[in-house]
């Protein structure tokens, strides 16, 4: 297998170290996603394209969410605040409209 550029590493071991630190501090109320994600991750770990990402996606929601896991989004998200808009928001992603075409951008 092909090693990752230094900086696609460096941001991976930072994810890493969130998804246990979230594992630790929530994992036991919402549920093992470190372990979810690793088995998916090992599993597509020699390519990351739009592809590898929904199907960690789908094994990430598959038996939380079945009718979103594995699937782009179709409206706009946020994390945070409320539910009746991103006012406040601690992250708002790109629109669900601009999602494709940057996955696409490599």
């Amino acid at each position: 297998m092909p090693a990752l550029p230094a900086g696609v590493a460096a941001v991976a071991e930072d994810a890493s170290v969130e998804i246990a630190r979230f594992d630790a501090e929530l994992g036991a109320e919402v549920a093992p996603f470190a372990a979810v994600l690793l088995v998916a991750a090992l599993t597509l770990a020699d390519r990351l394209d739009t592809d590898a990402v929904l199907a960690m996606h789908g094994a990430l929601l598959s038996e939380v969410h079945p009718e979103i896991a594995g699937r782009r989004r179709e409206e706009q998200v946020w994390i945070g605040n409320d539910t009746f808009g991103p006012h406040g928001a601690a992250f708002i992603p790109p629109h669900h409209e601009r999602v494709t075409a940057l996955m696409a951008d490599r």
